[in-house]
């Protein structure tokens, strides 16, 4: 039955796909995007509270009858990047585009809402469609500040409805498509960001002996944090530190005073956490110093890892089973990347799904926030039977 539904939403749900890819927004800005989703809830029969954390939107569908309150969680944000597809619905907005599959991702959110508000008089307890803004975060480098899983828990969602289990998907193009990671405990990492501020004492470029150069300094730091995931971290951890950012001078025959190092590290777990913190610090420092420069660390927690809960990963399995028994199931895969579904994890027991995307077309070969980025559409009717099948069986009468 499940199946049918979806099929007759299939073209509808492709159709808001498109259109959102050719309307991105940005993060805080998803003012069309969300203006889309409010529209299209009421019209299914939620009560739609809009405005939450500037431009989220929550619709709720209560059955009027005792039972869990599931939160289903949805990211609707675009990225900076300048669309390179010959895509015939690529961004119509320069510099802006759906460049991780979010536009899926509310698409894939409505067709459920469609198919939950369908069922209504079999269910039992409450569904809480949360589109949240800013999953890709609100800022860059080291200023960045609370993003939209953040922002919406203080506004307070969580305390207001009080959701028994959050759950969520991320179309994923590095799966292939007819595959889903179904994983207990943590799936992906936790994220921070790293700048070290590198002063020294400039001057001529002809007379380096009058300087203490941060250049030089700064390439020895970049050098020498390679080495401690090397050799200060378990060769049973994941850990990835990366600088991906150096800036310095304004003129060739001048060394500079000050350079910077941005980058990022991504862990699991407190104890890595702290581990690489503090060597980071404890590098940074010492090697500047060695160079006649000091150092200045900021490292900014981005996201938590995303923590998965093993009962209810244990009924999403099921549910998958169920309902799309096609579906190759893999519970062991893991990502270095981060999300902020993680907060809401760290609040209410749930699970974060990986819906695999990796079609064929050439998009769909590209990786997530890459300008040529797109994923494989029929993913968005396998994301809707594992989300939708499992929000059914647990919420049956």
């Amino acid at each position: 039955m499940i199946k049918d539904q979806i099929n007759a939403l299939y073209e509808d749900m492709v159709a808001v796909r498109r259109d959102l890819h050719q309307h991105p927004e940005l993060a805080f800005q998803e003012i069309r995007t969300a203006g889309v989703i409010a529209a299209e809830l009421r019209r299914l029969g939620f009560t739609v509270e809009e405005g939450i954390a500037v431009t989220g939107v929550i619709g709720m569908l209560d059955s009027g009858r005792s039972g869990k309150t599931l939160l289903l969680r949805f990211d609707m944000d675009a990225l900076p990047v300048i669309e390179a597809t010959d895509l015939a619905y690529c961004s119509n907005h320069p510099g802006v585009m759906h460049a991780c599959g979010h536009d899926g991702h509310v698409a894939v959110g409505l067709a459920i809402a469609s198919i939950l508000s369908e069922n209504k008089d079999s269910l039992q307890g409450r569904v809480l469609m949360l589109f949240q803004p800013a999953e890709e975060g609100s800022g860059t480098g080291i200023l960045k500040t609370t993003g939209g899983a953040e922002a919406m828990i203080l506004a307070g969602v969580l305390q207001k409805y009080a959701p028994d289990e959050a759950v969520a998907a991320h179309l994923w193009n590095g799966i292939p498509t007819g595959e889903v990671v179904i994983h207990a405990g943590a799936i992906m990492a936790g994220a921070d960001q790293i700048q070290i501020t590198v002063n020294g004492r400039g001057g001529h470029g002809a007379q380096p002996q009058l300087t203490a150069d941060p250049v030089l300094a700064g390439a020895q730091i970049l050098a020498a944090l390679q080495s401690i995931v090397s050799r200060n971290v378990s060769p049973q951890d994941t850990v990835v530190i990366s600088i991906t950012m150096f800036h310095a001078g304004e003129a060739v025959n001048v060394i500079p005073a000050k350079a910077v190092l941005q980058g990022t590290m991504r862990t699991f777990g407190q104890a890595s956490h702290e581990l690489i913190a503090r060597r980071i610090t404890e590098v940074a420092t010492q090697v500047a110093g060695a160079m006649g420069c000091t150092a200045d660390v900021q490292i900014n927690r981005i996201a938590p890892a995303v923590e998965n809960s093993a009962r209810v990963c244990d009924e999403i399995h099921k549910a998958v089973i169920r309902h799309a028994p096609h579906l190759n199931i893999d519970t062991n895969k893991i990502l270095m990347v981060s999300e902020d579904m993680a907060f809401f994890l760290q609040k209410i027991p749930g699970c974060y799904i990986l819906i695999g995307a990796g079609g064929t077309q050439p998009g769909s070969l590209h990786g997530h926030h890459h300008p040529g980025f797109t994923f494989d559409e029929e993913a968005m009717r396998h994301a809707v039977l594992a989300l939708a099948g499992y929000a059914l069986d647990v919420l049956s009468t």
